[in-house]
């Protein structure tokens, strides 16, 4: 799913963009998230019709309505999400469906929702770490601490190796304030592969935490050469102010 879903809602602030970077990435990530139990293979055909029309809808930002220049056609991404959600009515065991449900609903601010799509896909497959991710997601967006490391800490026993779910584990510690745990998992995620911008990145909020503007905009300005449409980390950059020189002497 070719750079799908990679603009998410900051909601809670620098801790949300940490957690939504993990989840977004893990879902471009994948050409499709595994599953070993669906009702049709029709299913898989119908997911990738309807996420192509997900992808046309959303080609030129956000807006409903999109309008492609070589396409005199207007895609509502509205409708657009109504037709995966109505593929998960058809076929509620095909867990990759399940899981971009639980996505574009996290994605539109329908938490409860999202949660709901997530669960029913972890309970055909336990170990599916994106449905994972988007569950800790949510139930961190809800405030709710104790499940959202609950979430994170099943699925890393599951899959100790994941760089994606350390990134979601150093995001709920950052959340809880051990930073030393937080450091962590963002060193574990980056032994286990995730993308060097976006340790980068997580190590400039640590920074920033501590309270060291100068190294934090050092890892911003790191996090956006290595990446740079990573716009959030541009924006964070700019935001921080170099530490005050020492007064003259007198």
């Amino acid at each position: 799913m070719k750079g799908r879903f990679t603009r998410m809602r900051n909601r809670t602030g620098a801790l949300a963009l940490c957690l939504s970077l993990a989840g977004a990435f893990a879902l471009s990530a994948c050409a499709h998230a595994p599953h070993a139990r669906h009702d049709s293979a029709d299913a898989d055909a119908r997911l990738a019709a309807a996420l192509k029309e997900w992808d046309q809808a959303h080609s030129t930002g956000m807006n409903n309505g999109a309008v492609y220049a070589d396409e005199p056609v207007i895609v509502d991404s509205g409708a657009a999400k109504l037709h995966i959600e109505q593929i998960a009515l058809e076929f509620p065991r095909h867990v990759p469906t399940l899981v971009m449900c639980a996505q574009i609903c996290f994605q539109a601010g329908e938490i409860e929702k999202a949660s709901a799509y997530a669960d029913r896909a972890l309970t055909l497959q336990s170990d599916n770490n994106f449905a994972g991710i988007i569950r800790a997601q949510a139930a961190l967006s809800d405030g709710n601490l104790p499940k959202a490391r609950e979430v994170a800490k099943k699925q890393l026993s599951l899959t100790p190796d994941s760089c994606y779910l350390h990134e979601v584990m150093a995001g709920i510690e950052f959340y809880a304030g051990d930073m030393a745990a937080c450091e962590r998992e963002v060193s574990l995620a980056e032994r286990y592969g995730s993308d060097p911008w976006r340790i980068a990145y997580h190590r400039g909020l640590l920074a920033e935490r501590r309270g060291d503007p100068s190294e934090a905009k050092k890892q911003f300005e790191k996090s956006a050469q290595l990446c740079p449409t990573a716009d959030f980390a541009k924006s964070r950059m700019n935001g921080i102010e170099p530490p005050a020189l020492p007064a003259a002497p007198k």
